[in-house]
């Protein structure tokens, strides 16, 4: 005789076997709806937004209520932001864009004899909205600010007067070699929607649709070093979209002259236009710089942890320093070449 006890177990048994078809049914179905909606238009516009970094984001039509935001910064600079670009929404997300470019350049300041440092500069080659430089001058490191796009300088400006004095100086210039600039005195400059950070003299660079375009006057760095005399460059980031290797080679005069530490982002896929012969970047320096690839960690809230990997040319990365021998090893850059490591103090903002 049959307790109820086990009616109840064949029954669940039992609606068991028809359960289980329709959870498959069901698994299909969704997996076929998923299917239908990644090819559908809106779908892959939603997917782009979350990984693609040129894609114009417009959180202020979704509800956030403002396009532009005042925001204080990792580094304590004030920076205005336009949420619905790729730079100004990373920032305001997190408070900060790349932490290299500023934590080396606290490095180097910490590297400096204190009667140095206000003779030397930072030559920050596309500089955008300030995010890779306003923190350093800040904190008294004088900074000469390239920014090729004019409404992007017109957004620098506006940020350097947030949190101004400062000892800023922004030149609406693009960078180039010595036989472009005597060939064209203006090029175009192609800018991205949604991302004007990645706006490029190189036609294609972002692989997406030119927003719109400007013209900008050319120079070389050696022209913009000779502007400004007897001031040592003793730190420079050249982050120009692709065209780097263009860039560099007008600055052969400035790299033997005052040797500065480089940054530079490399991408030798989308690079081999400048580079028809197969040159190597490396050649366009002096023979005793070293190179690495460069990366950089909050450690605690007081402190950036830099680390050095090998450089490999056939690999993109972010950002590669180019450190020029002769360093004194108890300096921190000279021990940061050594050890491949440093731990950098964020300092607090001059009064």
């Amino acid at each position: 005789m049959l307790m109820v006890s086990d009616v109840k177990r064949i029954g669940l048994i039992v609606l068991g076997y028809i359960v289980a078809p329709l959870r498959l049914v069901f698994v299909l179905n969704t997996a076929r709806q998923l299917y239908l909606w990644s090819i559908n238009e809106k779908c892959r516009s939603r997917i782009l937004e979350v990984f693609d970094p040129t894609f114009p984001r417009h959180p202020s039509k979704r509800g956030h209520g403002k396009r532009y935001e005042i925001v204080t910064c990792l580094w304590g600079e004030t920076l205005k932001l336009d949420i619905d670009e790729h730079i100004g929404y990373t920032i305001f997300m997190r408070s900060f864009f790349d932490l290299v470019p500023i934590a080396v350049g606290m490095l180097m300041m910490q590297s400096l004899r204190s009667g140095d440092k206000h003779d030397k500069v930072y030559l920050d080659v596309g500089a955008n909205i300030g995010s890779s430089s306003i923190g350093l001058a800040l904190r008294g490191f004088p900074v000469v600010a390239v920014e090729a796009s004019p409404r992007t300088a017109a957004r620098l400006s506006e940020n350097v007067a947030l949190n101004s004095p400062l000892p800023y100086t922004i030149l609406n210039v693009g960078v180039t070699s010595k036989e472009m600039a005597a060939k064209d005195k203006f090029l175009t400059l192609h800018t991205i929607q949604g991302n004007p950070g990645a706006s490029s003299l190189v036609p294609g660079w972002a692989g997406r649709a030119v927003a719109s375009d400007e013209i900008t006057r050319l120079l070389t760095i050696d022209d913009i070093a000779r502007m400004l005399g007897d001031i040592d460059i003793a730190y420079m980031k050249v982050d120009v979209e692709g065209y780097e290797m263009k860039a560099l080679a007008g600055a052969r005069e400035t790299l033997i002259r005052f040797r500065p530490v480089v940054l530079f982002e490399w991408r030798p896929d989308a690079m081999d236009h400048d580079r028809p012969s197969g040159q190597a970047i490396t050649a366009l320096f002096p023979n005793d710089y070293t190179f690495f690839s460069v990366g950089a960690a909050i450690e605690n809230d007081r402190s950036i942890r830099l680390f050095l990997r090998s450089f490999d040319p056939n690999a993109s990365a972010e950002n590669i320093i180019a450190i020029p021998s002769g360093l004194d090893p108890a300096s921190r850059i000279g021990a940061l070449r050594e050890s491949g490591t440093a731990l950098v103090l964020v300092a607090e903002p001059s009064s």
